[in-house]
């Protein structure tokens, strides 16, 4: 039998195994959270894109990475902008194929910093954001809302879109975003300077399954005792357990390994005996 914490109110209750049930999803910060809520937001991570300016290859994008790239701020300059709506302004594709399969529900946010530098025409942006295909198609997602409007002073800004169920992406596809501008009617013709890289951090935020981090963390859990960390080529780390009586190197031209007696002493071989001797000793 539960007991009602306020007599007047069903719920929440405290149940005869000491836990408290009826609880709504939380809508405030000190507002308490289901395990069901909890759950899912664990379970759906974000997954993020930084903006930046090397070229892509494909066709006029750029490039957006998984980590900052530590360079200096980058500045995208617009062409001289009439009056209209939807007008194409700049593109970033990521620099690989995605690491995940699935966009799960929820909100998609991008984030950046631009300026009005010339003309009086009100600027506000806005954000598609695409799957592209190995065979170069590409598939709209979603669209963000409009933005607030672009300033005459560096300013920052914040899109968002909301994926209203999960979306499945193949594993050869690649995100990729355009910025777009819809140019009001009145005023001399306006320029636009987005920003990236530096202090500006200008990316996109994804939400994916929280699996997709495996690709970016080592699990604890595959490390028992007497285990190291190895990768024989970029980006694979593995992990290796070392039996006793075992040495690990890299002889030229090879790869981590286990080295035998024959291996271990061909590469002290030039530190002899006499050699050794030779050296003056030490005594603290």
């Amino acid at each position: 039998m539960s007991k009602r914490f306020f007599p007047s109110y069903e719920n929440p209750t405290l149940t005869e195994d000491g836990r408290i049930a009826g609880i709504l999803d939380p809508t405030a910060a000190q507002d308490a959270a289901t395990k069901e809520y909890v759950d899912t937001a664990v379970a759906n991570l974000e997954w993020s894109y930084y903006l930046n300016d090397t070229a892509s290859g494909i066709g006029a994008y750029y490039e957006m990475s998984q980590e900052p790239t530590g360079d200096a701020e980058s500045t995208f300059t617009s062409d001289s902008l009439g009056s209209g709506d939807g007008q194409a302004l700049f593109q970033w594709i990521g620099d690989d194929v995605v690491t995940f399969d699935t966009l799960e529900l929820g909100v998609i946010a991008l984030h950046l910093h631009a300026r009005r530098t010339v003309g009086k025409r009100s600027v506000n942006l806005y954000v598609e954001i695409y799957e592209y295909k190995a065979d170069t198609s590409e598939v709209l997602i979603v669209t963000t809302e409009l933005s607030n409007a672009v300033e005459d002073n560096k300013i920052s800004l914040a899109f968002h879109a909301t994926i209203l169920s999960d979306y499945e992406i193949a594993a050869t596809s690649k995100l990729l975003v355009k910025l777009l501008a819809n140019i009001g009617s009145t005023g001399a013709d306006s320029t636009i300077a987005i920003y990236a890289e530096g202090t500006d951090n200008s990316r996109i935020s994804v939400p994916v399954p929280s699996e997709s981090l495996s690709s970016l963390f080592v699990l604890r859990s595959l490390y028992n005792a007497q285990t190291i960390l190895q990768a024989t080529s970029d980006n694979t780390p593995v992990p290796l357990s070392i039996t006793e009586q075992t040495v690990v190197g890299r002889l030229t031209g090879g790869n981590i390994a286990a080295l035998t007696a024959a291996q271990i002493l061909a590469l002290v071989s030039p530190l002899t005996t006499s050699t050794i001797l030779s050296q003056p000793i030490k005594i603290p």
